[in-house]
Parts: C-alpha cells; structure tokens; sequence
C-alpha cells in the first residue's frame, strides 16, 4: 500500500495530461508512461475492450478518431472524485479538434488511476466519445 500524500488530485492531472499528450502527439514512449497494461476501456456502447500493449491501444485510438479527421484534444476539467491509497477515480471533460481547430465534439470521461508496479497511471477507463 502507498501512504495518501495529499497531492492525488495533481497525480491524477499530470497523468492524464501527460496521456493527452501522448495522443496528440501520437507519442508510443510516453503512452506507455501514462497506461498500465493490461488496460481496459468502457464504451459508450457499454462494450468492453482490452489492450494488451501501448501499440493496441493506439492503433484503436487513431482508428476510432481518423474517420472524424481528429487532429488532437484538449483537456477541459478534470476532477479527482474519489481517492484511496492505490486508487484515483478522476472524471475529465475533453473536447476533439480537426487540424482546423473546428470542434468534433464535447466529451466525458472517467479514468480510473492505480497505484501498481511502483508508479501511478490510468489502468481503465469510460467515456462517451
């Protein structure tokens, strides 16, 4: 177990900061900074995906977002809701963009950050996007 530091709600931020900037960039090194694996994903469908590996997990990403010409996102609000010593529950709100800057769309998320082989990062997650 890890000892609640007080500053879990920065853990969280820096984290999924850090995972926006890994889409964006489309950054395999610091994905795999950002995501524990096995990782999961919730649909918006209520489906269940697994990925095994960083490569999974961006090659469903970049499939999912191309058709809606998406160029990158922006992390809007964040807010670490529910706190344990091994886990952050943390509810996002984002917005995608095209390279033109015009919005796709406005989303919600919820990232589910776990303390786990010596180091914080997102190991699931539910979205609406």
């Amino acid at each position: 177990m890890v000892p609640l530091q007080g500053n879990e709600s920065q853990i969280a931020e820096g984290i999924v900061k850090g995972f926006f900037e890994a889409l964006n960039e489309n950054n395999i090194g610091k994905c795999k900074e950002t995501i524990h694996f096995p990782h999961f994903r919730v649909l918006k469908t209520g489906e269940l995906v697994v990925f095994e590996d960083a490569d999974k997990l961006m090659e469903w990403f970049y499939g999912k977002t191309n058709s809606d010409d998406w160029h990158h996102s922006t992390l809007d609000k964040i807010e670490t809701t529910i706190i344990t010593s091994v886990k952050l529950h943390t509810v996002m709100h984002l917005t995608r963009y095209r390279e033109d800057d015009t919005i796709i769309g406005h989303y919600q998320a919820l990232y589910i950050i776990t303390y786990d082989d010596d180091r914080w990062a997102v190991k699931g997650g539910s979205g609406d996007g």
